[in-house]
């Protein structure tokens, strides 16, 4: 067995996904299936992991998220709505994810103490972000994408785990997985990258020291029957349409050969003393003291 490797699942509807044309009406059905779905691939496999929920997901489907947490794995949260944070600004940021953490609490009778940003939009647009989690209670985030895309990320970002400091606090910082090839850095940590990518080569990422991170959405591990509305541009088609069936495959590939554990669990086992201590200054991330 590999790891033990951290995985996390990002519970939104389909079409909460940023590039997705939404439907006329909400369609909750299709979120109950797939969360149930993953929940059974999971236990078949003796897998835990953490659950990264929308509020208003979490509203709708209040059964799906006891259920969540009654199978043992750790809810995080996603938000309240899945809008970019840059987009939201600091003031309704601090609103929405106050009042998501606070429904999802209630809903399971446990604290809340990761969050991830709606597609990774935790970066240099939203610098103020580490100090609100941080006064909200949450102790670890995993938003900060190691590698700068057209729509997300921070360029030269750690790889490994640290602290992503705020005043006189700091988040302990979870990346997905991303490597180092030749130079370049070359994402695996899932989504479209497993779509894209075979599973040998995910597998091999994996392999080593150090923990990875790995996510995926219940809508691409067991889509259930829903499809984009003919309005939806080819970018949406290609990002959330292609490879599905190949993302399900590779995630099996992992369940077989990898051992996962939620966040919180693989954030608790860190040691402090080997962890950097990273912040925001003038629109980028550096390490503190340099």
């Amino acid at each position: 067995m590999v790891g033990p490797h951290a995985l996390s699942i990002d519970v939104e509807h389909w079409y909460d996904a940023t590039l997705a044309t939404r439907p006329a009406a909400a369609q909750p059905e299709f979120a109950r299936r797939e969360i149930e779905a993953v929940l059974e691939l999971l236990a078949a496999h003796g897998a835990k992991a953490t659950f990264f929920v929308l509020g208003h997901l979490a509203q709708e489907l209040p059964a799906s998220v006891r259920a969540i947490a009654d199978a043992g794995h750790e809810i995080g949260c996603h938000g309240m709505t899945h809008d970019l944070l840059w987009q939201m600004g600091e003031q309704r940021f601090r609103h929405e994810v106050a009042a998501a953490k606070a429904v999802l609490e209630d809903l399971t009778g446990h604290a809340v103490r990761g969050y991830r940003a709606a597609t990774w939009s935790l970066d240099a647009r939203s610098p103020w972000a580490p100090a609100a989690l941080l006064d909200l209670g949450f102790t670890y985030d995993s938003s900060v994408f190691p590698l700068r895309t057209p729509l997300y990320g921070v360029a030269g970002a750690p790889l490994k785990p640290y602290r992503l400091r705020a005043g006189a606090g700091a988040l302990l910082e979870l990346p997905p997985a991303v490597g180092s090839l030749l130079g370049l850095r070359v994402p695996f940590a899932g989504g479209m990258y497993w779509r894209l990518l075979p599973t040998g080569l995910v597998l091999g990422g994996l392999r080593g020291e150090g923990t990875r991170v790995l996510y995926a959405h219940p809508w691409e591990v067991a889509p259930g029957g829903w499809s984009l509305p003919a309005s939806s541009g080819v970018v949406a088609r290609f990002s959330m349409g292609f490879g599905r069936r190949h993302l399900r495959q590779v995630l099996l590939g992992l369940l077989r050969q990898v051992t996962f554990l939620p966040l919180g669990l693989v954030a608790a086992k860190l040691p402090d003393d080997q962890l950097e201590d990273w912040t925001f200054v003038d629109g980028s991330l550096v390490r503190s003291g340099h």
